[in-house]
């Protein structure tokens, strides 16, 4: 019986909003220890780094960050693309209905 990728599109919208919840935790966290967010470039493991890695499946990651404010996004199988903002103002790709903080697909 062949895949349905489809089918699996409401699981990897829901895992991938698990990860932005983590992501946005990480985030906080980086921001403690180093008064500034992490943009790509911090991302890794080890002192100093944003420890955060999308669910195995998703792809595409992006983040983007300044002194007071970060986005980040993430592609899913499905071919649709997860993510939030915080502090900053609303990135174009992301719909313009989505309230700051809050994980979004489309």
């Amino acid at each position: 019986m062949p895949r349905r990728p489809a089918a699996y599109a409401p699981a990897y919208r829901e895992q991938i909003i698990a990860d932005m919840r983590n992501l946005a935790t990480a985030q906080e966290g980086f921001r403690a220890d180093s008064n500034r967010y992490a943009g790509i470039a911090d991302t890794g493991t080890g002192a100093g780094k944003l420890n955060f890695t999308p669910s195995n499946g998703n792809t595409a990651f992006f983040l983007s960050a300044g002194a007071v404010g970060w986005w980040g996004s993430v592609a899913i199988p499905s071919g649709q693309s997860c993510g939030m903002y915080l502090n900053t103002a609303r990135p174009g790709a992301i719909p313009a209905s989505t309230p700051e903080g809050v994980p979004v697909c489309w």
